[in-house]
């Protein structure tokens, strides 16, 4: 289920493949269904990040640059939500997004 939700971040459409002993499940999920799934979360995630900037006077327009970092980060509602707020251009993708947070503690634990 995990490997289906983050293919999304590539193609717009994939199945969720699982097997166990007594259960075969084989069930599209699509980027559609994704956002239906987790809309409130992207709702609480988007009051959370305005409610955060307004509580130091500042708004979206004002920051220029957002890192991602770990795995929820590269769902692909998280990256959309994002951009959405702070435009495409301050979001850019990355490739370490599994690995930045266990670099960064590794750097500050060598300080």
């Amino acid at each position: 289920i995990e490997a289906a939700k983050m293919r999304l971040s590539e193609v717009t459409d994939t199945e969720i493949h699982y097997h166990d002993e007594s259960v075969t499940l084989r069930e599209p999920l699509s980027r559609d269904d994704l956002r239906t799934l987790f809309r409130a979360e992207m709702e609480a995630i988007r009051r959370l990040i305005l409610e955060t900037l307004a509580s130091v006077g500042r708004t979206p327009d004002d920051v220029d640059l957002v890192l991602l970092a770990g795995g929820s980060s590269a769902l692909i509602c998280v990256q959309e939500l994002l951009a959405d707020l702070f435009g495409p251009e301050r979001v850019p993708t990355r490739q370490d997004l599994y690995t930045s947070i266990v670099r960064g503690l590794a750097l500050t634990a060598t300080a």
